[in-house]
């Protein structure tokens, strides 16, 4: 296969690689010309997490192996490392929105009770000024 790859693109497998910024762990299947079967287990895991969108627990009890074995076998796929960007960036925005629907659901209870306690005392005031009026009056 090196050879082959070597006369099409003038480059060995590592330094096409390194230019298309693919990890060692991929070239590694390259240069043993291990190509992943459609039904093997790299296969699958690549399916449940970039296209089921699971992360490595989910995809690891799925498949019946350990968290760690999902992660090694992720981090060899060229991808990866810029599909993990992307959802940490989604998950700190959703953080952000949950934070700030909390705190905007926070401050409109906190109004309402306020409200609640002045509509409370002006129903007090109301009932004392009754009081008042009926000893003064009498």
């Amino acid at each position: 296969m090196n050879e082959n790859f070597n006369e099409k693109i003038g480059l060995n497998v590592s330094e096409a690689a390194n230019m298309l910024g693919i990890s060692k762990n991929f070239t590694k299947y390259i240069k043993n010309e291990k190509v992943i079967k459609p039904d093997s287990k790299a296969q699958k895991i690549y399916e449940l997490y970039f296209e089921g969108n699971l992360n490595c627990v989910c995809i690891a009890k799925e498949l019946g192996v350990s968290p760690q074995y999902v992660s090694k076998v992720l981090k060899g796929y060229p991808n990866y490392k810029k599909e993990k960007e992307i959802r940490s960036e989604i998950k700190h925005k959703n953080y952000l929105e949950r934070k700030k629907t909390t705190r905007q659901l926070r401050t409109k209870i906190l109004k309402e009770k306020k409200d609640y306690e002045l509509e409370y005392l002006r129903h007090l005031q109301w009932q004392h000024a009754i009081e008042m009026s009926k000893k003064y009056l009498v």
